[in-house]
This record gives C-alpha cells, structure tokens and sequence, in this order.
C-alpha cells in the first residue's frame, strides 16, 4: 500500500496510512477536530504491534479509550498481561480481558480472572474466568460480582 491521506468535507485530515518501514505500517484516523480517533499498526499487512498496543481508539477529549493487543493478528499479549483494555472518558479503566493464542484462535484464558470489569471509582464490578475459552472454572465460581463498595453481591458456579 502507498502512504494515503483522506479528508472530512470541511479540509480537515480523516485519515493517513503511512508506512514506518519496509514492514510497519499505520493506519490513523481523526475526529473532525484533528484529535486522534483511532490508530492501527500492522505488520506486513497484518494487524500487529510487539511494542505496544496494536490498535488504540481514543474519546474525543484525547483519552484513551480502547487498547487492543495483537501479534500476528491475533488478540495476545506476552507476560500474561491483559490484552484488551478499555477505560472511561475520564481514564480510569473500565475493564480488561486476558486473551491467549490456542488452536489457532484467540480465547479467553484460564490463568487468573479472563475478564475484570470496574466501577468508575476503581472497585471491581465483576470478575469472570475462562477455561479455554468457556465460561467455567472448577470447584470454584466463574463469576463474582461486587457491590459498588467492594462487598460480594453473588457467586456464580459454572463447572
């Protein structure tokens, strides 16, 4: 792909796709205001980033608002560190997911909650665990639900 520029009606940038290198590419796109909305890395035409979040949206305030990590196309993260991370407007983050590459595809993983879900003020609102990608976790709960002040609301059980 060459380096492409297109633009909103009124002159300002839409988007830019530019190479970094013979391999690296990227794929920005704006707000009409000029502030990032979203930005794509890839790796030979596929969707990958090993320095980093391969796409990053942002909130039209310039906060980030979706990080998303993939290697070779598919949604992973090395050092079983979350793979997709989303925040609120104001930058608190909302929840994360842990993703493992199995059989091929990305799926949730089993090595500690798959997913963990916040309140705006920083406490957990719910954690979920996966084996293999299935909602289930054995001889203890699959899901835990909190109240806003951090007390357990339920326990789910799904084996």
């Amino acid at each position: 792909m060459n380096n492409k520029i297109t633009y909103y009606e009124n002159g300002s940038k839409y988007s830019e796709y530019f190479h970094l290198d013979l391999e690296k590419s990227c794929k920005i796109t704006y707000y009409e205001n000029g502030y990032y909305k979203k930005k794509t890395y890839f790796l030979n035409e596929m969707c990958h980033n090993s320095n980093g979040p391969a796409i990053v949206k942002f909130y039209p305030n310039k906060n980030i608002k979706t990080e998303i990590y993939l290697l070779d196309g598919f949604i992973q993260r090395e050092n079983n560190k979350p793979s997709f991370i989303s925040y609120y407007p104001n930058g608190q983050i909302k929840y994360k997911k842990w993703y493992e590459f199995m059989n091929n595809i990305s799926v949730l993983n089993n090595h500690k909650p798959a997913v963990i879900k916040y309140y705006e003020n920083g406490n957990i609102k719910y954690e979920k665990y996966y084996n293999n990608g299935i909602l289930q976790r054995e001889n203890k709960p699959a899901v835990i639900k909190y109240y806003e002040n951090g007390n357990v609301q339920y326990k789910k059980y799904i084996m």
